[in-house]
C-alpha cells in the first residue's frame, strides 16, 4: 500500500494532467484533493496503474463530471513536440559555433557581445526550468513558452552575429568540450522525444461500468504514432551533422 503522496509521485504524469484538467474546470483545490484521494483509492483497490484502472486523465475527469477543455489538451499536444525542437535549436546555436571551431582547429573565442547573448539564453531556459521545478508541474502556457523560446532564439542568433565583430574577447579555449556537450544534448533530446512519441503517451480508453453506475475505463487502441513529428525531432541533429560535414569539406 502506498500513500497518496507516494502514489502521486510515482504516477506524476497522470496526476499532473488530471489536476490540470480539474483546475481548468475551476474545481476548488479541496475538491481536487478529494478526487485525487478517490482515484488513489480505486487504483490501490485493484492494484493497477491509473492508466489501466481509470483511463486517460481527460476521460476520467469527464466521467466523474468535470468538463475538460479539449482545446487546452490539443495545445499541450502541440507543445509536446514544439518544446523539444525549440530547445534543440537554441542549443544548436551554440553547438555549431563550437563545432566549426573544433573542426577548423581554432580556439573558441568568446567576445563580450556573444557572452551577454549566451547568458540571456541560459537565463531564459534555466528560468523556465526553475518555474517548472518550483511549481511542481509542467508548463502548458503556450504564450509563456513562445515568449521564452523567441527571446532565447533571438539572443542566440544575435550572439552568432556578434561573434564576428571586433568586440573585446573575454575568454578563449578549446572548443571540443562545448561542441561534444551540445551535440550530445541535441541527440539526447531527439532520442527521448522519439521514444515518448513511439510509446504513444496515454492510451485512450472506452468507458465501462464497474460499480453502481460509476464509470471507469476499459481498453481501446493507443494513439497512433505521428510520423511527421518523429521526423521533426531529428531535423536539428541532421542540420548539425550537415553543417559539420560542410565545414570539414571546406576546411
Amino acid at each position: 500500500m502506498s500513500t497518496l503522496k507516494e502514489w502521486s509521485s510515482e504516477h506524476r504524469d497522470w496526476v499532473e494532467r488530471f489536476v490540470l484538467d480539474l483546475r481548468s474546470a475551476n474545481v476548488p483545490e479541496r475538491e481536487i484533493g478529494e478526487e485525487l484521494a478517490d482515484a488513489h483509492a480505486r487504483c490501490e483497490q485493484t492494484g493497477g496503474l491509473p492508466e489501466e484502472v481509470l483511463g486517460h486523465p481527460d476521460d476520467y475527469a469527464e466521467v466523474i463530471g468535470y468538463p475538460v477543455h479539449h482545446a487546452g489538451a490539443e495545445q499541450r499536444g502541440i507543445l509536446s513536440w514544439v518544446s523539444p525542437v525549440a530547445i534543440q535549436a537554441i542549443v544548436a546555436l551554440v553547438g555549431t559555433y563550437a563545432l566549426r571551431a573544433w573542426i577548423e582547429g581554432t580556439d573558441l573565442t568568446l567576445n563580450l557581445g556573444t557572452l551577454i547573448c549566451w547568458l540571456v539564453m541560459a537565463i531564459m531556459i534555466s528560468g523556465l526550468g526553475a518555474l517548472v521545478a518550483w511549481s511542481g508541474r509542467r508548463v502548458y502556457s503556450i504564450w509563456l513558452l513562445i515568449v521564452t523560446y523567441v527571446v532565447a532564439l533571438g539572443a542566440g542568433i544575435a550572439g552568432a552575429l556578434l561573434s564576428r565583430t571586433d568586440l573585446p574577447v573575454v575568454a578563449a579555449g578549446t572548443p571540443m568540450p562545448l561542441a561534444v556537450t551540445c551535440a550530445a544534448i541535441i541527440v539526447l533530446i531527439a532520442v527521448t522525444s522519439t521514444v515518448r512519441e513511439v510509446r504513444g503517451g496515454f492510451k485512450g480508453l472506452d468507458p465501462v461500468e464497474i460499480e453502481e453506475g460509476v464509470s471507469a475505463s476499459g481498453e481501446r487502441r493507443a494513439r497512433p504514432v505521428r510520423k511527421l513529428v518523429l521526423v521533426v525531432f531529428w531535423v536539428v541533429p541532421a542540420y548539425l551533422a550537415l553543417d559539420a560535414w560542410l565545414t570539414v569539406s571546406a576546411a
